[in-house]
């Protein structure tokens, strides 16, 4: 997988600009995979995940940057939860991880990326 500096210029594209909601959501979408040993989700391991986002905020977008899924190819599921949280399941393990940022995440955010808005 691509590094995390590589990654959060890949959700800059593609959101329109960086900001601290595009940093959480890599950092999340980062760890569900590492959770599942997913090592390549855009490519050998892409028919493996599946996502579930509980927010239609900018970290959806980075999520699906990182993992490749998206809800035209039924891989990205919306729960509008208002929760700032993603749920990660491994199709073939059938296992699955819920990881939630929260609320000191986006302090932190601000004090490891000061330049970003």
């Amino acid at each position: 997988m691509e590094s995390l500096d590589e990654l959060l210029r890949l959700a800059e594209i593609a959101h329109g600009h960086l900001c601290a909601g595009q940093v959480l959501g890599v950092r999340m979408a980062l760890l569900g995979c590492a959770r599942h040993a997913i090592e390549e989700p855009r490519g050998k391991d892409r028919k493996r995940l599946v996502t579930f986002v509980e927010i239609d905020r900018c970290a959806t977008d980075a999520i699906g940057v990182v993992t490749g899924c998206r809800l035209g190819k039924r891989a990205l599921k919306f729960r509008d939860w208002g929760k700032m949280a993603a749920t990660f399941v491994d199709l073939q393990s059938g296992r699955a991880v819920r990881i939630a940022a929260l609320e000191s995440s986006k302090d932190l955010a601000r004090q490891l990326y000061p330049e970003i808005e």
